[in-house]
């Protein structure tokens, strides 16, 4: 039996519906508060690093039917995490508008803020939101403490062992390194509403444990 998965084969299937790398990080982070209790089977996922810097590529998949239907939204992320601060850098592009904007996200539990800034190619002002937080930074990886492991599996060419977990609304699908399995290669989360059948495939493109930030990557 081959252990060919079909994560190789989405790298043929056009962008869909829209998604935002840091918006799909902290419905994770929200929903690891939710997520039901269920045993580790045959593998327990390790402790991963919680000091790091990532970029990741997102795409959305959109079933309707047998068909997919394809997107025009391309999202770049690169993120600092350390302690109780957090730091995006987004490139958001729409190839069919010829668009692009940048979004920069600072989330400083600290300082119990959170800003967002908003760069448009459109627009020479960029806008700034911002909403306190309280308490302390959850693990980004939180939420696959109550993982099932599923199995060894290939994404895009790369062996890697595979967990899930299913929360409200969404069936969480992730998959390490199984050369190294404390670094992350992608995340996959489907809604298990029928009729809200999306699929979002987070792949970390590279990812670095590391508490040596620069300067100013949370400012």
């Amino acid at each position: 039996v081959s252990t060919q998965s079909t994560w190789d084969n989405l790298n043929n299937v056009p962008m869909a519906a829209r998604i935002l790398a840091i918006a799909a990080l902290a419905l994770v982070l929200a929903l690891a508060l939710a997520a039901p209790a269920r045993p580790v089977t045959q593998k327990q996922l390790p402790a991963l690093p919680v000091d790091f810097s990532v970029t990741m590529n997102i795409k959305n998949i959109v079933q309707t039917g047998n068909t997919s239907q394809a997107s025009n939204i391309v999202s770049t992320s690169f993120i600092w995490t350390s302690g109780n601060k957090s730091a995006t850098n987004e490139t958001i592009t729409l190839p069919s508008l010829s668009m692009t904007y940048y979004l920069q996200d600072f989330t400083r539990y600290d300082l119990g803020m959170k800003y967002e800034v908003f760069n448009y190619s459109w627009s020479p002002t960029p806008t700034c939101d911002h909403d306190p937080v309280t308490g302390s930074m959850p693990s980004p990886w939180a939420i696959f403490a109550a993982a099932t492991y599923v199995g060894p599996q290939t994404f895009q060419g790369q062996a890697v062992d595979v967990y899930q977990v299913v929360v409200p609304d969404e069936s969480i699908t992730f998959g390490v390194s199984a050369a190294d399995n404390t670094i992350p290669v992608f995340a996959q989360m489907t809604s298990v509403d029928p009729t809200q059948n999306v699929t979002s495939v987070i792949t970390f493109s590279s990812f670095t444990p590391t508490t040596a930030f620069p300067p100013s990557a949370f400012n």
